[in-house]
């Protein structure tokens, strides 16, 4: 009776103990599974900015380009002005 009792025992704990294992195991493939999908939307996100920041520097480099344009109509203008006085 005793030792059927302890063996009933010695089976629970094992079981008990292997459930908690698994859960373990469950939970850390599960933390590292949202790292993972963190760092996928990181890397989205950081994809979608180095394209805006692209096309900034490109607005920039159009925008420099039309002051230099203005610059040089208003400076043809400007002589254009001081030879009719």
């Amino acid at each position: 009776l005793d030792e059927k009792f302890f063996r009933s025992i010695e089976k629970e704990t094992e079981k008990e103990i292997t459930k908690s294992e698994e859960r373990d195991m469950l939970e850390k493939r599960s933390n590292s599974f949202d790292k993972q999908m963190k760092d996928v939307k990181f890397e989205i996100e950081i994809e979608r900015r180095d394209k805006l920041i692209e096309e900034l520097k490109s607005q920039i480099e159009e925008l420099k380009e039309e002051v230099s344009q203005v610059k040089e109509k208003n400076k043809k203008l400007e002589q254009i002005l001081s030879c009719g006085k």
